[in-house]
């Protein structure tokens, strides 16, 4: 419900500033969801006997997707057309989707690794951007380098997380061989929705504001 939520959300906030942006963004929700969710379900995800693994190509695709699409001309529009307080407040959703990772790691169904029990730290991204895009709402000329300095935050903390996503994978089993300590959640439907979509669109929102910030410093130069 999460990650459909905020595909709505952040599709429907593009759509009010360029209707072509917003419905672009829904139906690659739409069609990433549909396929990871095929593949969950079906089994094919969580199929460790093939080489390579259809896991190892579905993190290839979650993580280097996104950052390709907000390399792209879709990207660069996004970029040029979505206001930067609106992009640094799409990745609020963090702070309540860490909440949830930490139910899922204390009912076992998650690694607790992945938690903010574990190594997982995001929960400051989300919280800070909140804090963040509100003060852009009133000052939409806050110092650049704090939102530098956020989103680059932001990314590291995406970074660890993938990290020790794959590293607790059945692959390399890099916290333990007991059953909690391995990730597998996110390869079953409706947890895989979670790379699928939630964490797609937090790389690709980075990306784009990364793209957002060089082109304004290029202007003030």
């Amino acid at each position: 419900m999460l990650a459909i939520a905020v595909t709505l959300l952040t599709s429907a906030a593009f759509a009010s500033f360029s209707g072509r942006l917003g419905f672009r963004f829904l139906l690659g929700g739409i069609c990433m969801g549909v396929i990871a969710s095929v593949c969950a379900a079906t089994g094919l995800l969580a199929n460790f006997d093939v080489t390579p693994p259809p896991f190892g190509i579905a993190v290839f695709i979650f993580f280097l997707g996104p950052i390709w699409l907000g390399r792209s001309r879709y990207g660069k529009d996004v970029a040029e057309t979505i206001p930067i307080q609106i992009l640094v407040l799409i990745q609020a959703f963090r702070l309540p989707l860490e909440l949830v990772m930490h139910e899922a790691a204390n009912v076992g169904v998650m690694p607790e690794q992945l938690s903010f029990s574990g190594w997982n730290f995001d929960i400051v991204t989300g919280a800070s951007a909140l804090v963040l895009g509100l003060a852009l709402v009133f000052n939409p000329r806050l110092n650049r380098r704090v939102i530098w300095l956020w989103n680059l935050w932001g990314s590291l903390c995406l970074v660890v997380i993938a990290s020790i996503a794959i590293s607790s994978s059945p692959v390399f089993l890099a916290f333990g061989k007991e059953p909690e300590n391995i990730n597998t959640w996110v390869l079953h439907f409706p947890y895989v929705l979670l790379p699928a979509l939630l964490v797609s669109n937090a790389i690709f929102t980075h990306v784009v504001i990364f793209r957002k910030l060089r082109a304004a410093d290029r202007v003030w130069a």
